[in-house]
């Protein structure tokens, strides 16, 4: 007998096959669908006459084309892309902030130098000291700018990592949903494919965000791992928040334990880290920068005197932590070293100058040691205020005093029984302080005796000098000792044996202890954030310290100024300051450049990955429609077996009749 139920089986499963081949067509272009395969298997045959009769076709399932590990690939691609694109766009945004052009950081600071080089050549110039004040003015301000730039960059990252740990957590939720559809779906043995297309699309879009995996478990359902496997989105999803750790940090936190998660991939991965490495790496750079601009001009500042000279007074602009503790052990803003504080006080009347080296220890003294040794220093007078906890300096009605270390006019003569008197003038240039001992050889008198002459030694007892006072030599005329110091005896008389010294000062603070206690300062502030030109310079630019003495013309101090643009006083004593510019924009050039590297070389992975997925998963228009015949012919071919066993079954009634 005819068995029109084999038809029918026929017509249903090549139905089936239209249907998935038309759905293919459907979504070729749909993102994260995967083709469809229909897998058919013949019905249990029936035993007619000893012979075993076919009894059709059912469909056993619709298959997904899936390779794990291409999918797998390609989620880790993701990962890493996003991740090394945010670092990238991060690094194109720092760049800007310190790209070389007019008014940038680089710029006001060349301009800066320029303009001192312009107030040497005439340093009483109240114009030229305004200009340069002016200059300063710009580049604190491009300091501040470039600093605050760099905190807007910070600001924008984060409010983009919040949004996008807000979109985690939706699609986390979305999933947890989707594998309790499929887990339902898939009871009965079915397969829920375009469920889980939606799952692999968002998993991949996860990974976009944050590092995530799919994994498949012990029953093929699977579930999604993030953050370096740390968490998994079951059924139940799981809350992320942004935090800040105790270190200052921007960190991913568990929203229920409150637990920080660790991040390997995903843009969130580059964000936090440019949020807490590379920004700050540059905000560091900029604050190093400025630190050491303060300090070194600070300290060559407060060694010089203003178009008025001398100091009657001088307030400390900055504070220390406890005034009775040792200075080493208490809060400065600059390190405050071993060494000597040469004070020179000036008789206002007389102009005769006075030398006092103070010997200062960090490690045993402290502000209120300093200020009682500077006490002792005849007519100047040196208070601590223990509330502001900074120090005052004043001079003696007649007198004023400064930090110059200028050579005294007249040496100590306690040990000098002659009556000609030496009077040092000159200036040292010298690189190291030291001590000139003068000793007389031959008793006589000055520009009369034959033999008469004065030895000079430094400070090691090497011979420096030999000066012949003898009948060539007229009193009163200054005659070179070494290194810029001349000497000049008056008429009268010299013993032998009689000695004297005289101070040759090259650095009149080897401490550091003046911009420590900010004295005299150029520049207020210790960063980028809080860098300001002292404003009793702004108010009266005279105070400029561009001398070391009162000699008119003297440009020493602002040359001495003008000299730190080439000392290499930033980065450990390498670099300079144009130079630590240079320097800071070649390292984000070679940053840029290798993240560069990396992202063009993760975009290639990723064109290759996804092509590789196209061709096994990826709908193939031409497939589809070769399929598409091969199954409606099917189809056709069962509905006209179905029409001719109709035929035959009517004929076979008709004969019966």
């Amino acid at each position: 007998m005819l068995n029109s139920f084999t038809a029918v089986s026929a017509l249903r499963a090549n139905a089936v096959a239209l249907n998935t081949v038309a759905n293919n067509i459907a979504n070729a272009n749909t993102p994260g669908y995967h083709k469809q395969s229909v897998l058919m298997t013949e019905l249990p045959p029936n035993l007619v006459s000893n012979l075993q009769v076919g009894t059709g076709v059912k469909v056993q399932s619709i298959r997904r084309s899936y390779s794990e590990l291409t999918e797998r690939a390609l989620t880790s691609n993701t990962a890493e892309l996003a991740a090394s694109d945010a670092r990238l766009a991060t690094l194109n945004q720092i760049e800007s902030v310190f790209t070389p052009g007019p008014g940038s950081l680089t710029d006001r600071t060349q301009k800066f130098f320029d303009e001192l080089e312009r107030l040497s050549a005439n340093p009483g110039d109240v114009t030229q000291r305004g200009i340069v004040l002016r200059g300063a003015e710009a580049l604190t301000d491009e300091l501040h700018s470039s600093l605050s730039q760099l905190g807007s960059i910070k600001s924008s990252l984060r409010t983009e990592a919040e949004q996008l740990v807000r979109d985690l957590n939706s699609k986390a939720d979305e999933i947890a949903s989707l594998n309790k559809q499929i887990r339902i779906a898939e009871g009965g043995g079915a397969n829920a494919n375009d469920l889980r297309d939606r799952r692999d699309q968002l998993t991949n879009e996860l990974a976009g965000i944050v590092d995530a995996e799919l994994s498949t478990s012990g029953g093929g359902r699977g579930s999604v791992l993030l953050a370096d496997r740390t968490l998994l989105i079951g059924e139940k999803s799981v809350n992320l928040g942004i935090a800040t750790s105790p270190e200052g940090d921007t960190i991913l936190v568990n929203s229920a334990s409150g637990e920080q998660v660790s991040l390997t991939g995903g843009r969130l991965a580059g964000l936090f880290q440019s949020i807490n490495e590379i920004v700050p790496e540059f905000e560091n750079q900029l604050n190093e920068f400025s630190n050491g601009l303060i300090h070194q001009f600070n300290q060559t500042h407060a060694t010089g005197v203003g178009a008025s000279g001398p100091f009657e007074q001088l307030f400390g602009g900055r504070a220390v932590g406890d005034v009775t503790a040792p200075l080493a052990e208490t809060a400065t803003d600059f390190p405050i070293a071993a060494g000597e504080l040469t004070v020179t006080v000036t008789d206002a009347a007389t102009g005769e100058r006075r030398n006092t080296r103070l010997t200062i220890d960090p490690k045993t003294q402290s502000l209120d040691d300093v200020a009682a040794l500077l006490n002792g220093v005849d007519h100047l007078e040196a208070t601590v205020n223990s509330t502001s906890r900074k120090i005052t300096l004043r001079a003696e009605t007649g007198f004023g005093f400064d930090f110059t270390g200028q050579l005294e006019t007249t040496p100590d003569l306690t040990a000098v029984t002659g009556t000609s008197l030496p009077q040092l003038a000159g200036r040292y240039n010298g690189t190291a302080n030291d001590t000139f001992a003068f000793t007389v050889v031959g008793t006589g008198n000055v520009g009369v005796t034959d033999g008469l002459s004065v030895e000079v030694r430094n400070g090691n007892g090497d011979l420096l000098n030999t000066l012949d006072l003898g009948s060539t030599y007229a009193p009163g005329t200054e005659v070179e000792v070494s290194d810029g110091v001349r000497v000049s005896f008056g008429a009268g008389t010299l013993a032998a044996g009689d000695t004297f010294d005289a101070s040759a000062i090259a650095n009149s603070d080897t401490t550091g202890v003046l911009s420590a206690l900010g004295l005299n300062e150029f520049f207020n502030g210790v960063s980028a954030s809080d860098i300001e030109v002292d404003g009793a310079l702004l108010n009266d630019p005279r105070r400029l310290a561009a001398a070391r003495s009162t000699r008119p013309g003297d440009n020493d101090n602002v040359d001495r100024l003008i000299s730190l643009r080439d000392e290499k006083l930033l980065r450990d004593g390498t670099r300079a300051f144009e130079g630590f510019l240079t320097e800071t924009l070649g390292t984000i050039g070679d940053q840029v450049r290798d993240a560069s590297l990396e992202s063009d070389s993760l975009k290639a992975s990723q064109q290759r990955i996804t092509a590789e997925r196209e061709a096994y998963s990826g709908i193939d228009p031409n497939e589809e429609l070769v399929d598409l015949l091969k199954y409606q012919r099917a189809f056709e071919a069962a509905s006209k077996t179905l029409s001719v066993m109709d035929e035959l079954m009517r004929t076979t009634l008709d004969i019966v009749r």
